[in-house]
């Protein structure tokens, strides 16, 4: 049964995501979504508004990679209402597994600090999954990674992966347990 905390939005915002071109002939496309993240699911919707629909959820638990990302010239593919250069400047991936295939999502947030935060917020809910020892910082494209030029799309990843932040420790669970093991109970 799902806990009230498995539904607390731990980060909310917009950010411009990339097709995920997971079939054949979608056109590669950027478009601004509503993201959620929650313990359970990282869900993006076509706005923040009451009539929102949801466009794509995320197992927390199915994510294996999430890195800063290098979008190259596809960077200039992202474009806000204006035609003008977008507000997204600051792009990262998140790597995850469903049916047994890999994909990656790739976002772009506004700040460079909101793309850490982000980063860092989905590493640590995702703190205790799998994780890939490498990973391409850049896409997949015309047939090829553009970061080491790898035909195949299931080629290993060319660059080593960050460490994750471990997660920290819960102090009033460390007393309860410290107190219970001195028969201390329920003192405090």
């Amino acid at each position: 049964m799902a806990s009230p905390e498995d539904d607390e939005v731990i980060r909310k915002a917009f950010m411009v995501k990339r097709s995920q071109n997971k079939k054949i002939f979608t056109p590669v496309n950027y478009k601004e979504r509503w993201f959620i993240l929650t313990r359970k699911y990282l869900i993006y919707y076509d706005s923040d508004g009451q009539k929102r629909k949801e466009r794509g959820r995320i197992p927390t638990d199915a994510i294996h990679t999430v890195e800063q990302a290098q979008l190259g010239e596809l960077s200039k593919q992202i474009l806000d209402g204006d035609n003008d250069k977008s507000p997204y400047r600051y792009p990262f991936q998140v790597g995850y597994s469903e049916q047994n295939s890999d994909y990656t999502l790739y976002l772009a947030a506004k700040e460079h600090s909101e793309r850490l935060d982000w980063i860092h917020a989905i590493r640590t809910v995702c703190i205790s999954n799998t994780r890939r020892a490498r990973y391409h910082p850049a896409v997949y494209s015309a047939r090829r990674w553009w970061c080491c030029d790898a035909e195949r799309k299931t080629a290993p990843g060319c660059s080593l992966a960050s460490l994750w932040p471990l997660p920290e420790p819960d102090l009033e669970l460390i007393l309860q347990e410290h107190n219970k093991d001195n028969g201390l109970g329920e003192l405090l």
